[in-house]
Order: structure tokens, then sequence, then C-alpha cells
């Protein structure tokens, strides 16, 4: 089953192989970015591969793991694109949000609808240019 059809993405590939004499061997590579293509997972382990030119390789596999779904990477994206700051005070963690109107960091306390309403409120004062 390929990963591009059930929806997922990896970052991480370990490439395995056994020698003549049995003995096992694991390398990890951990991808740019999450992926789901094979053939970006093949390149990067092709470079290994070449270093084990000459050996006696009786089997080899290659294993995926930090696998999600690609829906879940958006939401990481998009929770990226909001600039989420944790600070720390006396209280416990504080999310602090970026007004892009207003540019202010506002503190929220992680709740996006009050994040929403600023945001609203800052528009309807007209705080944001019009071109």
């Amino acid at each position: 089953m390929e990963l591009e059809e059930i929806c997922y993405l990896t970052r991480n590939v370990v490439f395995s192989y056994q020698t003549e004499a049995f003995g096992r061997k694991d390398k990890s590579f951990r991808l740019e970015r999450y992926t789901a293509d094979k053939a970006v997972m093949v390149e990067q382990v092709l470079t290994y591969v070449r270093e084990l030119a000459g050996q006696r390789i009786r089997l080899i596999g290659l294993r995926c793991s930090s696998i999600i779904r690609a829906d879940e990477l958006r939401k990481i994206q998009i929770d990226k694109y909001l600039g989420d700051k944790v600070k720390k005070n006396g209280e416990g963690p504080v999310m602090e949000y970026f007004c892009p109107i207003c540019s202010k960091d506002i503190s929220c306390a992680g709740n996006l609808a009050a994040f929403n309403r600023h945001i609203d409120k800052c528009m309807e004062e007209g705080k944001l240019e019009e071109e």
C-alpha cells in the first residue's frame, strides 16, 4: 500500500540490511520535509548504499517512522503561521498571537475565539489600511 493512497506522510526513513554473515545493521535518515514520495526516500538512502560497495548483502529493507496524516501536517503549518508564542509566567504557559492588523502580540491564553474577536474589533475600527 502506498503512503499517498492512504494520505500519510513520513519524515524518517530507516534502511535495514543483513550481511552474508547474518549481521544486521540499520541506518536512519531524516528527510528535509514530510513526504509520501518514494523517489525522495530512495534518493536519500542511495548515498549510503554506495558506501556499502563490495559488501555481500543478504536482505535489505526500508521502514518509515514519524508518520502523520496529511491533514495533521496542514494543521501544524497553520498553527506556525498564526505565530503561536508560548511564554512562561507564574501561572503556567500563556499563548500569544500576533495581530497582523494592529501589529501587537495579543495574549489570549490559547483561545482562538478571543483572538478572532480581537481581529474583528481591529477591522471594525478601521485599522486595516485599504489600498
